[in-house]
């Protein structure tokens, strides 16, 4: 492990995939992270995208990857940046994720 791309994707984009959303009430979010050397993914769904989804995401994805000896605390993780990791545009300091990632 090196280098982890976590990404949230909306998932009402994909036009076939959102009727079946819609008619059976599934999450429409999609959290994963993958890691750019193994291509090793993780993947979890959620009914919202909030900043505390993104900080229990990384926790678990550092929790499981460190029960099989991944080296967490000296990768790289990277994201968009994007309000459910940062908190919002207007954040000055450090947000929950970045804390659950160095933490």
């Amino acid at each position: 492990m090196g280098k982890l791309r976590l990404d949230v994707k909306y998932l009402k984009n994909i036009e076939e995939f959102y009727r079946a959303l819609k008619a059976y009430e599934l999450p429409r979010y999609e959290y994963t992270a993958r890691d750019v050397r193994t291509g090793m993914v993780v993947v979890a769904f959620a009914y919202e995208a909030p900043l505390t989804n993104a900080v229990t995401f990384a926790r678990y994805v550092g929790r499981h990857l460190t029960s099989y000896g991944g080296d967490v605390k000296n990768s790289y993780w990277q994201t968009d940046n994007g309000a459910e990791f940062v908190g919002g545009a207007k954040v000055k300091r450090p947000s929950g994720f970045t804390a659950a990632v160095e933490g």
